[in-house]
């Protein structure tokens, strides 16, 4: 597996593209800087399945530069609620098979306040 990215001067997010070493790859958040990326793709001739969002927030679902490959977008629920672009709610512990690649979607646990140390509370 090889992996890509792009860095947003504007937000210090990363994008990436995940490389199966077969042909095909996966596209791995939406910081608005994609083109490179997808420039990438094209020069090494893959053949793009999808692309995972890790979350919400604005700095990583900037999916315009990504519109006209139509690929099917993954994310959280949260993620489909708030954004509505989201073609398919990742489960926790959920097992995506992109060619070679296995990619597992897990979750964030809730913060838990105040916090439990040894399942005392401080």
């Amino acid at each position: 597996m090889r992996i890509h990215s792009t860095q947003s001067d504007d937000w210090l997010t990363a994008a990436y593209l995940l490389e199966d070493g077969d042909g095909t790859g996966v596209l791995v958040d939406a910081n608005g800087v994609g083109e490179p990326l997808l420039e990438l793709a094209r020069e090494r001739g893959l053949q793009l399945a999808a692309l995972l969002l890790t979350h919400h927030h604005v700095d990583h679902v900037m999916l315009e530069p990504y519109r006209d490959c139509r690929l099917p977008v993954y994310g959280h629920p949260l993620t489909a609620e708030l954004l509505g672009d989201v073609d398919h709610q990742l489960e926790d512990g959920e097992l995506l098979r992109f060619g070679g690649l296995s990619i597992e979607a897990l979750h964030p646990r809730a913060r838990q306040w105040p916090p439990v140390v040894s399942g005392q509370r401080r």
